[in-house]
């Protein structure tokens, strides 16, 4: 697993979102509310892996499908691990998939899926996973640096320094879409 930050539409930080590790409980929570402890834009997986247990995308789900092969994975006991770094960059212009109509709808059946302890214990298992957040430092990231191509440097990465980095995705949290 991975961390990955989070850039606006010129390329600009915004937040940063790290693995939390792979409780299965977790996992089998995904709905609006509960955060996805795995970042689907910087995973690594081997193809060998993938072939060996038919762990195959589900083209069927077309916003939550990256969420539901991980919690596949867990099933399946692959060995997943975190890795404590930046491994990528993501773009959030505000017009983000998971945030329209089919992602909603995606979310209600993914959820009506889950075991029902899970979808009655769902604000306890979020404070959880805060805490587990908490306790693992993902609050406080140091101070970094990326590189990343841009639109106005599509040529040549572009050296971008966070001083205060932040796990709070803030345009979220403010009604900005």
């Amino acid at each position: 697993m991975h961390a990955s930050d989070i850039v606006d539409e010129i390329a600009q930080f915004s937040f940063h979102r790290s693995g939390s590790g792979l409780a299965q409980a977790f996992l089998a929570g995904l709905n609006n509310e509960f955060p996805h402890p795995v970042i689907s834009s910087s995973i690594f997986i081997h193809r060998r892996v993938l072939d060996r247990h038919g762990l195959f995308f589900d083209t069927h789900w077309r916003d939550l499908g990256d969420k539901l092969w991980t919690v596949e994975m867990v099933c399946r006991g692959l060995n997943l691990a975190v890795l404590r770094r930046f491994t990528s960059s993501f773009t959030d212009t505000g017009q983000n998939m998971n945030l329209k109509p089919n992602a909603i709808r995606e979310r209600e059946l993914v959820m009506a899926m889950a075991p029902a302890w899970v979808r009655r214990c769902r604000f306890p298992l979020l404070q959880l996973h805060r805490l587990r957040a908490l306790c693992q430092g993902i609050y406080w990231e140091k101070p970094f640096a990326y590189s990343i191509y841009t639109l106005a440097s599509a040529d040549r990465r572009v050296e971008f320094h966070v001083s205060r980095p932040t796990a709070v995705w803030w345009a979220r949290h403010r009604g900005a879409s």
